[in-house]
């Protein structure tokens, strides 16, 4: 009972469906499936049915559309932020530069203080060792 009895049961019916066109294979198939279906009402429904496919397809696209655009803006959005980033981490690294370059600057000048003030002790000192009314 393999395949020679599936073919057996399978010849009345196949010989009967090979000798209809297409087309009479369709309207049997579509009679079959929708009994209720009044075939003269086919070419409207298609009708219908491709313009609720494309008002379905219309409306994803616009969602889809204004998803790209969301994301879009979200992307430059970032992009903004991440140049606001870079630009503030700049400005912070000047500002510390900055401030290392004040402080060795305010190191110097306090050497250099610290200089002409060894300086005034010595000429004062020096000056302390000359007779009265002499000026250096």
């Amino acid at each position: 009972m393999g395949r020679s009895w599936l073919m057996a049961q399978c010849q009345p019916a196949c010989s009967e469906w090979c000798t209809l066109s297409p087309l009479q294979v369709m309207y049997r198939l579509c009679t079959a499936l929708y009994p209720h279906l009044d075939i003269s009402q086919l070419p409207e429904l298609i009708r219908q049915g491709d313009a609720e496919a494309k008002q379905e397809a219309d409306a994803w696209a616009e969602v889809m559309v204004g998803k790209v655009k969301r994301e879009e803006a979200d992307a430059a959005e970032l992009e903004v932020a991440r140049r606001r980033r870079e630009e503030a981490e700049a400005s912070r690294e000047e500002e510390r530069r900055r401030r290392v370059e004040a402080e060795d600057l305010v190191k110097v000048l306090q050497q250099q203080l610290q200089q002409l003030q060894q300086q005034q002790q010595q000429m004062a000192a020096m000056g302390a060792g000359l007779p009265a009314g002499a000026h250096p």
